[in-house]
């Protein structure tokens, strides 16, 4: 199995390596991806990596071990080199398809833009639905597409994703309200449960409940 993995990252680095100085930036040694989606998505990481604002390497294939599923992209990410010498602005994105699985893995130089919660976004808003169908072209392309137009500021084109946004906002606000209101009630019975317990004491205190005189006491019959 390790020596499977070890002949995989070979052949991704060299295709990835052998591709890039081409000008393309996309590993699809399964043909997963049609050649219509890889060029258009080899033009937009080729005018972000002209343009110095990142290098993306797009990973696309059949199937990984899956004891080496996980950080698989940021392995990648470190064998590969993505980005550039001291701007660590590489950005690794991995779709695995007999696993369904997505990876974004990017350098500390795009941590800022992209962050894990945004990755997280992109991949929840455009690309699970048509992966999970079945569609890889639409949902790398879309995936891809994304994360270009983030890193081009073209905000107009991010409508999807600012809606996304505000609904995760909206119900992360909801959950605070309801987590809030859940502590306040619980405060108050432990307010209300500290107030009885201090009356229950106060009432049974001395004196309280002591043995008072009465008509029928010693005293209360007079002798003939």
């Amino acid at each position: 199995m390790a020596k499977r993995l070890y002949l995989i990252a070979i052949a991704i680095s060299a295709l990835w390596t052998a591709s890039a100085q081409d000008g393309r930036w996309v590993s699809n040694p399964d043909g997963i991806l049609s050649s219509g989606t890889v060029a258009r998505i080899d033009e937009m990481c080729r005018e972000l990596e002209q343009k110095q604002l990142a290098q993306v390497a797009v990973l696309v294939l059949d199937n990984v071990p899956d004891d080496q599923l996980d950080l698989f992209a940021h392995r990648r990410l470190n064998e590969l080199g993505v980005g550039e010498k001291g701007r660590d602005n590489g950005l690794v994105i991995s779709v695995v398809r007999r696993q369904r699985d997505i990876q974004f893995e990017t350098g500390y130089g795009l941590e800022g833009v992209l962050p894990d919660a945004l990755c997280k976004r992109i991949q929840t808003v455009y690309m699970v639905g048509p992966l999970g169908a079945g569609n890889f072209d639409k949902g790398v392309l879309d995936g891809v597409t994304a994360v270009y137009n983030v890193l081009m500021d073209n905000t107009e084109e991010l409508a999807p994703l600012h809606e996304a946004e505000a609904a995760e906002a909206n119900q992360n606000r909801f959950i605070f309200r309801v987590i809030g209101f859940m502590v306040l009630i619980m405060v108050l019975f432990i307010v209300i449960g500290l107030v009885n317990h201090n009356k229950r004491n106060r009432g049974n205190g001395p004196g309280s409940s002591g043995t008072g005189s009465s008509g029928d006491g010693l005293g209360g019959r007079g002798c003939v």
